[in-house]
């Protein structure tokens, strides 16, 4: 999406006064659903993530490309030490570094998905997002206080604001993800989980190319 907004400046000088924020999901909630899951396929609770990939037929050109568009460095070997686990733990300390600055929260996000997707930035193995010591990492890497990022992890901070986000969005038909809502201030009307389709919003239902976001921009463009 940046790289759509940079490319629409420079193409048609068209500038966008954007803040976003993010919400808490999960595809399988608690690692006893990600456990069965993978017996479901006769894979084990540690299988690599290239193990289920193989499994699910999933990858291939498309996903490639996304990441070369988005100017990810696609480490092949990154998917031989990954593993999926409960994401909860990873939510709360996202929700807590949000709490203390809105920018630690997006920092954390990166810093996750830089280690997760791309196997960078952590010695630690396998990476998975339940482990401390990973999440730790990610804690000191961003600013906050280690000590109250632990107190996080040791207790039930923010779970049950992270269940009612969840179950808000279920209730409203998503089950699946990712799902970005677009909206211009002032068009758009009420919330866009009861009013997908006001005018002013547009709401787009998994992965985008560059070219897919630029469209949806000068959509709202328009809109204006």
């Amino acid at each position: 999406m940046l790289l759509a907004l940079k490319t629409l400046k420079a193409e048609k000088g068209l500038t966008f006064d954007i803040s976003f924020e993010r919400r808490p999901f999960f595809l399988r909630q608690g690692q006893e659903s990600i456990d069965s899951w993978l017996k479901g396929m006769g894979l084990p609770p540690d299988a690599p993530v290239s193990e289920v990939k193989r499994k699910m037929g999933w990858g291939g050109p498309r996903m490639a490309a996304l990441f070369e568009q988005a100017g990810l460095d696609r480490n092949m070997d990154v998917a031989d030490y990954v593993q999926y686990a409960d994401t909860m733990n990873s939510h709360r300390l996202a929700w807590y570094a949000s709490s203390v600055d809105d920018a630690k929260g997006e920092l954390m996000w990166c810093a996750f998905s830089r280690r997760y997707f791309e196997g960078k930035d952590t010695a630690v193995r396998p990476i998975r997002l339940d482990s401390r010591q990973m999440l730790l990492e990610c804690a000191a890497e961003v600013g906050l206080d280690v000590q109250e990022a632990e107190r996080v992890l040791d207790s039930d901070l923010y779970r049950k604001e992270i269940e009612d986000v969840v179950e808000e969005m279920h209730a409203a038909g998503i089950n699946s993800i990712p799902v970005l809502c677009f909206e211009v201030d002032g068009v758009a009307e009420g919330s866009w989980l009861q009013n997908q389709r006001s005018k002013g919003r547009v709401v787009n239902h998994g992965s985008g190319s560059q070219a897919e976001f630029c469209n949806i921009l000068q959509q709202l463009h328009t809109a204006c």
